[in-house]
């Protein structure tokens, strides 16, 4: 995979990691925001990824891109932004749900060559970390 994918999809991590670091510690007494905050960028991640799916399908099929796959791209942003209303254990679920529905769109996107190869380990290796970073986020709530 190119080196930049790689450092920016890890750079992308930091936030994710930051703020359970912030929930762990409760450091000044922010740990309700860093949770929020867990959320909401979360939220933002998640969205970005389906965003990626609408423009490969546009790319792929500009004068007339499946429903499904459109749909598809926009479901977990329409699962983030409740998860960020909801919050709490509820909101966190709702986006380690949104975040693993769009590992297995991007995943069956490889399989099927609509997204080039090395993609797949890519959003494997971030999708297991930022799952890991929402359920601590949800065991220190």
């Amino acid at each position: 995979m190119p080196g930049s994918a790689l450092v920016l999809g890890l750079g992308g991590l930091l936030p994710f990691i930051c703020a359970v670091a912030v929930m762990l510690t409760n450091a000044q007494n922010l740990g309700a925001t860093a949770a929020y905050s867990l959320l909401v960028y979360g939220a933002v991640i998640v969205s970005f990824l389906g965003g990626i799916r609408w423009g490969v399908e546009i790319s792929h099929h500009p004068q007339n891109p499946r429903w499904l796959t459109l749909i598809g791209s926009v479901i977990t942003s329409l699962i983030a932004w409740p998860a960020v209303m909801t919050g709490g254990t509820i909101g966190f679920l709702m986006l380690i749900a949104a975040f693993v529905f769009q590992y297995v769109l991007d995943s069956r996107a490889v399989a099927q060559h609509q997204i080039v190869s090395w993609f797949r380990p890519l959003r494997f290796l971030l999708t297991s970390v930022v799952v890991l970073c929402l359920l601590a986020g949800l065991w220190l709530l």
